[in-house]
Parts: C-alpha cells; sequence; structure tokens
C-alpha cells in the first residue's frame, strides 16, 4: 500500500486509527463489514490486504515459502512482508489465525488435488 507522506501528524494519526477501529468492532453483521470495508478501500487495496492475510494464515500452519507461491503466486517480497506483520503480531496474532477455519475455494481446490494434504517445512503434512 502506498505511503502518505503528507500525513505528519501522527497524533492525529493515532486518534484516527482509533476511530476505524471502534468504527469496525461496532459493525453488527458480516453483510455490514462487507459494506464498511468496501466503502473505505479500494479494489487494489482489498486484494493487497486479503493476500497479506491469506499468507498470514498459511505462515501460521508452516507453509514454506515455495509452496505459499505455488498455491497463490504470491512473490517472496510479499510473502516477507506477510511475516514480518505476523511476528510484529505475536503469539495473539498467530492464535487469530491458527483457530480461523475458512478454507478459500480455489485453494480448496489445489489442496484436493494432494489428497487434501501439503507438506509443510516441519516434518508431516498438514490440512489447511
Amino acid at each position: 500500500m502506498r505511503k502518505i507522506s503528507t500525513y505528519k501528524d501522527t497524533k492525529l494519526q493515532k486518534e484516527q486509527f482509533e476511530v476505524l477501529v471502534d468504527v469496525l468492532f461496532n459493525v453488527k453483521n458480516k453483510e455490514d463489514m462487507k459494506l464498511c470495508l468496501g466503502s473505505f478501500l479500494t479494489k487494489s487495496e482489498k486484494a493487497v490486504l486479503s493476500q497479506r492475510l491469506n499468507i498470514m494464515r498459511m505462515l501460521s500452519k508452516h507453509f514454506s515459502y515455495q509452496e505459499i507461491r505455488d498455491l497463490i503466486n504470491a512473490s517472496p517480497s510479499t510473502i516477507a512482508t506477510a511475516q514480518r506483520c505476523l511476528e510484529k503480531g505475536g503469539i495473539e496474532l498467530m492464535d487469530i489465525f491458527l483457530s480461523y477455519k475458512f478454507k478459500p475455494k480455489a485453494l480448496k481446490n489445489k489442496v484436493n488435488e494432494g489428497n487434501g494434504l501439503i507438506s509443510a517445512r516441519n516434518p508431516g503434512s498438514i490440512r489447511l
């Protein structure tokens, strides 16, 4: 995502981010959340955030960089950015991704090609 170089007032930026978090936290259902995020984000921003989220989920499940590249066609630099975000979020963020059960259809089809198993960085195999 692009940086806003003219946005120098960090106190105001933090306050506005808190407002955004409060607004999103108070959204009542999935349809309202789609409407809210759809209004805030451009098509490109949605794609970038969605891909980063998917990469972070896969990294939390110990997929290798190569497996992620093969499955969702992400560049090594994009995967590294997601890795840094995941590390910055700590164990709490990792727990959020590990507890989430959603399987995108496109990814599920690729996973099913190999009996539902994809080898991981760690010994053995894992299910997405």
